[in-house]
């Protein structure tokens, strides 16, 4: 019998008996015979349709699917580094759904860690990996190199967990500084109940995320639960021991909005712990790694409050009080560096002056504006309906007409708008430095097809930026700006950029202004 038949009625909703099964198996293999060596995309075709008839079957070995599916999965990535239009290479993953989290729960099924740990980091940031590699096709980093490198690149015991979320499941996996691998699958259905599908996650952290995580209780379905709580089986099954002094997270989908160091952890919270930092896949780490850690020499900074802000501050003491915290947030960069630097404010804070400075290697780049996320909860932005993540993510600057107000923020046509997409045109060179956002939710993220986290974290990183400071949710900057302060004057004080992090988070322990930061790239 036609495989085409037996995948026609498995999507038509019908479950095909076994012997149909293996009949439609021995079509597509008989197939598979014939066109090896001769079309390599027709053979990954074959392969993964074998896999869906597989795993239908009543009994079936995990090894079999995991056969298919590693091929499905090397072909795809012989072939994507062959694609110079990123799109293109968007297209060819999607023409696999789901292939990474199946191939995933079968090598969890049979503990195939190492393989695992591979297929895990092969589904994410494939752009940024092309990009800072200049295009090279590089091969997936194997577990056992990463246990050569991890170490001998890092002075303190550290960590690294690498995250996967399926359609079900979220599979983890913790690499430690002295060598050893932990591994923990936590069921979608097990944090949040019900079906327990990705949706129902990333419905759930977006409600959370605008309601800045810190209510305690959020309304799901017909109850009241506590969002950090019900994601601790994240982080719980963790050993406190064996995390070391800093742990990097690598998220992946909706995990990139959640702030892991919040989770409740061993009877306080996962930052009670250990220090905690995000990068954007193991490509990353490496080339992280690959450089020794550098502080600075320079700055430069944009400061641009919104018209609304200037005629709040008129009207009370409460609102004067913000805007000069947002005026204030420069002040250690410029007791730092003094005149090895400059500062933009208000009307001369404009895009244009930003493009005017051209490269910024070795720079701290530091931004006091208004932020947007890639998705908004009412809908694209003004004046574009297909507007993507790289339109919708953006910093509000001034433009030539002055300060934005805030209906400008989610109008494309605003002139100010520091977008992704803008970044990457600009071209400027970031290389080795550090960007700070202090705005409203500049660290959130939209998942790509390729597995990148899309927003302005990605876009500076792309740039160059060996590290970036941006937040989750909408800041109050009358408590953030004095967390930025203590975190600059920590980190040029000589502190590492994570014990920088870790001692204004104490100092700032009463007014809560740290929660919604999250570190990006190097944390040395």
């Amino acid at each position: 019998m036609s495989y085409f038949r037996v995948i026609a009625d498995i999507a038509g909703g019908t479950a095909p008996a076994d012997d149909r099964l293996e009949s439609g198996i021995a079509d597509a293999r008989r197939r598979l015979d014939e066109t090896r060596g001769k079309n390599e995309l027709h053979e990954a075709d074959l392969r993964w349709a074998i896999s869906v008839l597989m795993r239908r079957l009543t009994s079936y070995r995990s090894e079999d699917v995991c056969r298919e599916l590693d091929r499905v999965l090397d072909i795809v990535e012989t072939h994507r580094h062959q694609l110079p239009n990123p799109h293109d290479r968007f297209a060819l993953m999607s023409r696999f759904p789901h292939l990474h989290d199946v191939l995933c729960e079968h090598q969890f099924r049979i503990e195939r860690i190492a393989d695992a740990f591979r297929t895990i980091e092969r589904s994410k940031g494939r752009f940024l990996s092309d990009y800072l590699h200049r295009g090279e096709a590089l091969p997936a980093i194997e577990l056992d190199e990463v246990l050569r490198f991890f170490p001998a690149g890092v002075a303190a015991p550290t960590s690294y967990l690498t995250a996967l979320v399926g359609d079900s499941d979220v599979f983890l996996v913790l690499v430690t500084s002295t060598g050893r691998v932990h591994h923990e699958v936590v069921p979608i259905r097990e944090l949040i109940g019900g079906d327990g599908r990705r949706a129902d996650l990333e419905a759930l952290v977006g409600r959370a995320q605008h309601k800045k995580w810190s209510v305690k209780r959020l309304y799901l379905g017909d109850s009241t639960s506590d969002s950090l709580a019900l994601l601790a089986p994240l982080v719980n099954w963790l050993d406190p021991t064996a995390l070391g002094e800093h742990l990097v997270f690598c998220p992946d989908g909706p995990l990139h909005n959640v702030p892991l160091h919040l989770l409740p952890f061993g009877g306080g919270r996962l930052d009670d712990a250990v220090g905690v930092s995000c990068v954007h896949g193991i490509q990353s780490l490496r080339r992280t790694l690959e450089a020794p850690p550098s502080r600075p020499g320079r700055y430069v900074a944009f400061v641009a409050p919104s018209v609304d802000d200037y005629e709040s501050a008129e009207r009370g003491e409460k609102d004067r009080s913000k805007l000069e915290a947002i005026h204030a947030s420069t002040r250690a960069l410029e007791k730092t560096f003094g005149a090895r630097g400059q500062v933009f404010r208000d009307e001369r804070a404009t895009l244009d002056e930003f493009e005017a400075c051209g490269d910024l290697p070795e720079h701290v780049v530091h931004f006091a504006t208004h932020g947007l996320p890639p998705r908004s909860p009412n809908g694209p932005p003004t004046g574009t309906p297909t507007a993507t993540a790289l339109d919708r993510a953006a910093l509000a600057l001034a433009s030539s007409s002055g300060l934005p107000r805030t209906v400008d923020f989610s109008d494309v046509s605003y002139a100010g708008r520091l977008t992704p997409r803008r970044l990457l045109d600009m071209g400027t060179d970031m290389v080795g430095g550090h960007v700070t956002t202090m705005c409203c939710v500049s660290g959130i993220a939209e998942e790509g097809a390729g597995g990148d986290a899309l927003g302005l974290d990605w876009a500076f990183l792309l740039r160059g930026a060996a590290s970036v400071l941006s937040t989750y949710w909408d800041i109050d900057a009358v408590h953030a700006s004095p967390f930025v302060t203590r975190f600059y004057r920590g980190w040029f004080g000589g502190m590492t950029r994570a014990e920088a992090l870790s001692a204004a988070a104490r100092e700032s322990a009463d007014d809560r202004g740290y929660h919604g930061f999250c570190l990006t790239g190097d944390w040395r």
